[in-house]
């Protein structure tokens, strides 16, 4: 486990399919690559067919803890052989019936994006329950 005073990340056997983060009250698993190939989908197709799987994208709450120690989490994530996270991915969290938030991995610029004409990045996340 690779930790430092803030954050926590597993990528054990127990855990093959993601990295475990851990900051403050936040505790999720991002998969270890993005969904559909990466293959860019627009906000409602995303968040449908990911449902469909029992899936979701990281909250923008989760974005931001994402890209304050992004250079750890996607060195975690090769290490355990995924794919790092680099560029403007969605997150779950709407702004409004018609836009929902989006951040560039890599920069840190988040802004909300109207949810049915823009196609961009997700990355399954799965949250860890107590």
């Amino acid at each position: 486990m690779k930790t430092n005073e803030f954050l926590k990340i597993n990528y054990d056997a127990g855990m093959p399919d993601g990295v475990r983060v851990h900051v403050g009250d936040e505790d999720f698993i991002i998969a270890l690559h993005d969904a559909f190939n990466g293959d860019r989908k627009n906000w409602f197709e995303a968040t449908r067919l990911l449902a469909e799987e029992g899936k979701k994208m990281f909250t923008k709450k989760q974005a931001h803890i994402i890209e304050a120690f992004i250079d750890v989490i996607n060195e975690a994530l090769q290490d355990a052989g995924g794919s790092p996270l680099k560029g403007l991915y969605w997150t779950s969290t709407e702004y409004s019936a018609a836009r929902a938030w989006g951040m560039y991995l890599g920069s840190g610029y988040v802004t909300y994006y109207l949810k049915a004409t823009n196609s961009y990045i997700a990355r399954p996340v799965e949250d860890v329950a107590d």
